[in-house]
């Protein structure tokens, strides 16, 4: 597993993976460069896939400076140490059954530990890390249950849209652990939004659920502007024949939703980044 910690927000993000090589942690910070923005610096403790020479020319190349805790010292690192052992705690403590059978269902507990830290004031800055990157609190669950005064006031439709049956779920799930519980989500009649398992999670979470009208796409015209954009931009990046084109495809989706949310927005003069997280994204 890889953990990161934003010094200030106390901000925590970490991803499984299969094995610790300088592609997977060039990965790990690519997901968060596209969501935050380039970090001014990142101090790594000495492994093997920060120290290789791929890491460190892509944080030569994107602007990142580059520092290593000192050996067999991890206290250097210590808010990123800290960190791992507040996520494993918390994982132990969900996970249910025999070990055999825990120790292949962690993953599937780490966005939920990750938005309980997330969401917690923290002791040394006495905010939550969510309210210092958003600007905001997270709408919580409960906000939905009884009726909050920031949920009641809220009226606007939020045009979502997600993939299928299960992983609709999870797709929802993501922008939840991230951002809050949103007070609805317009979607096309796709089965897998139409599923008993997708309503079900929507009204116990308090989501409003609607629908757009059949054959009627332009009933959600956002999504379905979206769409065409994320279409475009992917075409344009994609080199090769189509064969390779039809496989690498997900490798520049990051890539091209990191442009559209750094370019204003024609409605509203601005970029979607500085609406989400009140400031501008850091650049090279």
């Amino acid at each position: 597993m890889l953990v990161a910690v934003d010094k200030f927000t106390k901000w925590i993000e970490a991803k499984p993976i299969n094995s610790p090589d300088g592609a997977s942690a060039i990965k790990f910070v690519k997901s968060i460069v596209f969501r935050f923005g380039v970090p001014h610096s990142i101090v790594t403790d000495n492994g093997s896939n920060f120290t290789s020479k791929e890491f460190k020319a892509y944080c030569a190349e994107v602007g990142i400076k580059l520092s290593f805790a000192s050996v067999a010292h991890p206290q250097t690192n210590g808010q990123v140490e800290k960190a791992n052992g507040i996520i494993c705690n918390g994982i132990k403590k969900r996970l249910l059954g025999p070990l055999e059978k825990a120790r292949h269902t962690w993953p599937e507990e780490l966005p939920n530990v990750l938005w309980s830290i997330r969401t917690t004031p923290n002791t040394a800055t006495q905010e939550t890390p969510f309210f210092l990157v958003h600007g905001a609190e997270a709408v919580l669950p409960i906000e939905i249950e009884h009726d909050s005064p920031r949920v009641t006031e809220y009226d606007e439709e939020t045009s979502r849209e997600a993939l299928d049956g299960a992983s609709a779920i999870k797709f929802i799930k993501s922008i939840v652990f991230r951002f809050g519980v949103p007070h609805s989500i317009v979607t096309d009649n796709g089965s897998n939004f139409t599923s008993k398992e997708f309503k079900a999670y929507c009204a116990e979470v308090g989501i409003k659920l609607s629908f757009a009208s059949v054959a009627h796409p332009q009933t959600n015209g956002q999504v379905e502007k979206a769409n065409g954009i994320i279409c475009n931009g992917i075409k344009k990046r994609l080199l090769g024949p189509l064969e390779k084109a039809r496989h690498t495809w997900p490798e520049e989706l990051p890539s091209v939703l990191w442009s559209i949310r750094t370019t204003p927005n024609t409605a509203t003069q601005e970029t979607p980044f500085f609406l989400v997280h009140g400031a501008a994204q850091p650049c090279r």
